[in-house]
């Protein structure tokens, strides 16, 4: 929201479709090509009203304004290739970092939207593996940071039909939910809110008999090297299981399914508990080096949780314990 003294009130809600840096290769502008979405962009504020803008901060439920901003521009998920200043365009190919980096880039000025619309400002980190990929920060603010992270994977089909579940990895628990400014962009202890945008989508092997190369006139034939993108946005712990991302790694794992609903609607078990139930699970999750591991799933944590002398506030403490009741009546009733 903005007030205008004088004048008309601009239109602040300017998309920015430039690259997080300039490009460093000399020989070429990288830009990739997504030739279906329609977002409009280059809507500047009028310098001559910019002293007389004040921005009014409002908290606001960032899935239903991201799924309605990406309704309103019907965008269209699907990059095909980067376009070089002599008008030739590579194909891409289905990477899965290639593919992911591309999803955070049509996820930013949508996002960038969003923020302007709050008075929220968008940043993100200058450094690798820095969570969360944007932060939204309230207008003069150190707090009520919103961390968004954007996670993509593939559907692999099964030989007899059907797709096989899938999960995708939430970071790591052995860094800023223990040092809450280990590879953080901002302290932890800043943030009210983490989401996941996360990206499904069927990988396209007809890819691999595209040409190396094609004129911008032939943007239409280039194959598509991924298709039938699905996404949603979610609270992150609403999402979380009880299982890390992979067996030789510190990252914590969602729930699995073939289907996105329940990412969706973020059906997970700590949905349940609630985060603080989530960070204490994942902030005391053993490493996988460890030797001895005080618990590796819910039932082992339930017992720690019983039997811990630190001290756990009496709220969370029932919301855990009450649900360790259910999951066992549901069980019984299963006998």
């Amino acid at each position: 929201m903005c007030s205008v003294e004088i004048g008309n009130q601009p239109n602040l809600n300017h998309l920015d479709w430039q690259p997080r840096a300039e490009p460093k290769a000399t020989e070429c502008i990288l830009v990739f090509i997504h030739w279906r979405a329609t977002i409009n962009a280059n809507r500047p504020i009028d310098i001559s009203l910019q002293a007389s803008i004040e921005i009014e901060t409002t908290m606001f439920d960032l899935i239903s304004e991201f799924n309605k901003t990406v309704a309103e521009h019907n965008v269209d998920w699907v990059a095909k290739g980067f376009a070089f200043r002599d008008e030739t365009i590579y194909p891409i190919g289905y990477d899965t970092k290639l593919l992911g980096r591309i999803f955070e880039m049509l996820t930013e000025p949508l996002l960038k939207e969003i923020a302007d619309d709050f008075g929220f400002t968008l940043t993100t980190p200058d450094k690798q593996n820095y969570y969360p990929d944007f932060v939204l920060t309230p207008q003069n603010e150190e707090g009520n940071r919103i961390a968004v992270d954007v996670k993509s994977t593939y559907r692999k089909h099964l030989k007899r039909g059907g797709i096989a579940p899938y999960k995708f990895t939430l970071g790591s628990y052995a860094s800023f939910l223990r040092d809450g400014r280990k590879n953080i962009l901002y302290p932890y202890n800043q943030f009210c809110k983490h989401y996941v945008i996360g990206f499904v989508y069927d990988r396209n092997d007809e890819i691999e008999s595209a040409r190396p190369c094609y004129p911008l006139n032939q943007l239409k034939e280039i194959p598509e090297p991924y298709s039938n993108v699905e996404f949603f946005i979610q609270e992150k712990y609403r999402i979380s299981d009880f299982t890390t991302g992979s067996g030789n790694t510190e990252n914590i794992g969602t729930i699995s399914s073939n289907s996105i609903s329940p990412f969706t609607q973020g059906s997970g078990p700590f949905s349940k508990m609630g985060n603080d139930a989530f960070e204490l699970y994942w902030r005391n999750y053993p490493k996988y080096t460890a030797k001895e591991k005080s618990y590796t799933d819910f039932q082992g944590f339930r017992r720690w949780v019983e039997t811990n002398v630190i001290e756990i506030d009496s709220s969370l403490r029932d919301r855990i314990l009450s649900y360790g009741d259910v999951v066992n009546d549901s069980r019984g009733d299963r006998k």
